[in-house]
């Protein structure tokens, strides 16, 4: 049963280094760019987790609609 969720490590400029999941949910990350080597700096990306928490430098959650991307509306993701 998929868990519906993705691991990710990313660098200080938000990169994505590293990332782990089932393979449906890895595959509607591909379709987000939410993949190795992808920059998820707010500046490329506007309000999501990875780019906020670095942005910040506190621990974020960010939700559905408080995303910027419209696409991301759907995820929920967490950073510190």
């Amino acid at each position: 049963q998929s868990a519906g969720q993705v691991m990710i490590v990313a660098d200080a400029e938000g990169r994505v280094l590293w990332r782990s999941g089932d393979r449906r949910t890895l595959r509607l990350a591909n379709a987000i760019s939410l993949a190795e080597g992808a920059a998820w700096e707010e500046r490329a990306t506007g309000t999501n987790a990875i780019g906020t928490a670095l942005a910040t430098g506190t621990a974020v959650q960010v939700h559905g609609g408080e995303h910027f991307v419209r696409v991301l509306h759907r995820w929920t993701c967490a950073a510190a």
